[in-house]
């Protein structure tokens, strides 16, 4: 289908550049109009990508909910790595576990993720493949989209990442986003609790 496309609009700039070089004037209303709307058809298949992915974008247009009692193993974001509760559970977290500019990612145990900004220790984002870590309103690793709807309500957000669907809860005043990333049959791959600007 692109290359169909493709010929297509190198048909029309051939077609504009050959009203230009005989001075056809009607060939080249023709080929200038179809170009622009070519170009116009890539933009918005671009912007529409780009939307899709963006979670930023997310957070001015859904409604908020309160998402202040969710936690991660009694972990909560905004949590010192350091803290004694974190320390008693899951030892010393001693180095990242991945190689990324803006954060650092760590390892607490099978099935728990956390990441910190690079000069920080607090916690800006829980990733969950769990099924025995549950969010504040019982939601776990293996339930399915209408179960989260049913529990959290319908004032989410819908996008795609990685190929994956994904719908997600705004808390506006805590700048937090809940996340569950859904599988086959729309059952919960995956759950990603972090704060807003986070991409």
């Amino acid at each position: 289908m692109f290359i169909i496309i493709s010929f297509v609009f190198l048909g029309c700039l051939l077609g504009l550049i050959l009203g230009i070089l005989i001075r056809n004037k009607f060939i080249i209303k023709i080929s200038s109009i179809l170009i622009s709307l070519f170009i116009i058809f890539f933009i918005l298949i671009f912007l529409i990508s780009f939307i899709n992915e963006n979670k930023s974008l997310r957070f001015y247009f859904t409604k908020s909910i309160n998402l202040s009692e969710e936690n991660m193993g009694e972990m909560y974001l905004g949590d010192s790595i350091d803290q004694y509760k974190i320390k008693n559970k899951y030892g010393k977290v001693l180095s990242p576990s991945k190689d990324i500019v803006e954060y650092n990612y760590y390892n607490l145990t099978d099935g728990i993720e956390i990441a910190t900004n690079k000069n920080d220790n607090k916690i800006i984002r829980f990733i969950i493949d769990n099924e025995n870590i549950k969010t504040s309103r019982g939601i776990h690793i293996g339930d399915d989209k209408n179960q989260i709807i049913k529990f959290y309500g319908e004032n989410y957000y819908t996008r795609i990442e990685q190929g994956m669907n994904i719908i997600g809860y705004i808390d506006k005043k805590k700048e937090w986003c809940l996340e569950f990333w859904l599988g086959e049959n729309d059952i919960i791959y995956m759950i990603r609790l972090d704060y807003k600007y986070m991409e």
